[in-house]
This record gives C-alpha cells, sequence and structure tokens, in this order.
C-alpha cells in the first residue's frame, strides 16, 4: 500500500486550513494562560504585601515591647535603689534609737 500526501496537489491548501484553527487555539489558550499567570502573580503580589505588613507590625510591636520593657528594668532598678537607701536609713535610725537607749541617764544635778 503506497501512501502518497500529496497526491492531488492540495497539501498546503490543507495544511493551512488545519493549521488556522491550531493556531487560534493556542493563541487562545495562550492569552487565557497569560491572564491566569497575571492574576495569580497579583493575588502573590497582594498576599506578600499583606504579610510584608503584618511583619512590619510585629516588629513595631516588638519594639515597643523591648522598649517597655527596658523603662520597666529602668524603674524596677530605682526602686530597688530607693528600697536600699530606705533600709540603710531605718538601719541607722534603729541603730540611734538602741544606743539612745542602751546609755545610763545621767544623773540629775540638783
Amino acid at each position: 500500500m503506497n501512501l502518497r500526501v500529496n497526491q492531488d496537489g492540495k497539501l498546503w491548501d490543507r495544511f493551512i486550513a488545519s493549521a488556522i484553527p491550531v493556531a487560534i487555539g493556542l493563541a487562545l489558550a495562550g492569552i487565557v494562560w497569560w491572564k491566569d499567570a497575571s492574576n495569580a502573580d497579583s493575588r502573590a503580589s497582594e498576599a506578600i504585601s499583606r504579610i510584608e505588613t503584618r511583619i512590619d507590625r510585629v516588629e513595631a510591636e516588638a519594639r515597643e515591647a523591648r522598649r517597655a520593657a527596658a523603662e520597666d528594668r529602668q524603674k524596677t532598678a530605682e526602686l530597688a535603689a530607693d528600697v536600699r537607701n530606705v533600709l540603710r536609713s531605718t538601719g541607722r535610725i534603729e541603730a540611734l534609737l538602741d544606743r539612745w537607749n542602751s546609755v545610763p541617764p545621767s544623773p540629775s544635778r540638783p
């Protein structure tokens, strides 16, 4: 069986007639794919910007928390110093009272 492709001389006519719908289909599929890819890129960029916004917010909150913790540590250190001063003063007062109470009264002069 001999198969002759261009037996009647209309190979190019048939090829072009069948290639046009294929080309149109491929072009439409390419356009749809391009549009879908564009939409996916858009959604991805929006998601990335939302994530970056959240990260920035969390970092700002962490900075604020660190600043507040540093202020609290400073206040705690100041309060501890005040308590130490009060304890020292109280100790001195107690020592003076002990000395004052332990001294026998001086004899009265007539």
